[in-house]
């Protein structure tokens, strides 16, 4: 845990990171740079953050290849999927199995994730283009907000009326 004066400087080594790119790798970096200064001047909320930073990388890059795609005649498909596990102890907790490790009720609890997943990404694809529809109509438009203006409705009219 870092106390509030550590907070405060991380968050201003975070904005300062952040100065001059809109781009997370470049923003990385500096920080990494920084905390890496800071440990050698003998700040060891430095080396927590280091620490921590590199567990999150770490779990990222566990998780990445866990991920890896499967070939099939259909094309690639994941090879694990997100379901709700429970422990010896009866905690219900999140995670990502292999498909191999699934139970059956875990594979029909998958199906009806990604199916709901998919039926969101659906209604969100209807809205693109109903708000794409929007920009065609008023060409002059720069932003949905800018159309949505010329039209004098708000999101809100525009998706009850389509």
């Amino acid at each position: 845990m870092l106390t509030g004066d550590e907070r405060v400087e991380l968050d201003a080594a975070l904005d300062e990171a952040w100065r001059g790119t809109h781009r997370a790798a470049f923003a990385a970096g500096a920080l990494r740079e920084f905390l890496r200064d800071a440990v050698q001047a003998g700040r060891s909320w430095a080396q927590f953050v280091l620490d921590e930073a590199t567990d999150d990388g770490l779990v990222t890059l566990v998780k990445r290849h866990q991920k890896q795609s499967l070939p099939t005649k259909r094309g690639p498909v994941a090879g694990v999927a997100g379901v709700v596990n429970t422990t010896e102890d009866g905690t219900a907790e999140w995670v990502q199995l292999s498909l191999e490790l699934l139970t059956r009720d875990q594979v029909r609890q998958a199906i009806k994730i990604r199916t709901e997943q998919i039926e969101a990404g659906t209604r969100n694809v209807w809205a693109l283009r109903v708000v794409d529809r929007l920009l065609d109509k008023h060409a002059a438009a720069v932003t949905v907000a800018d159309a949505l203006a010329a039209e004098g409705v708000t999101l809100a009219d525009l998706f009850e009326a389509a």
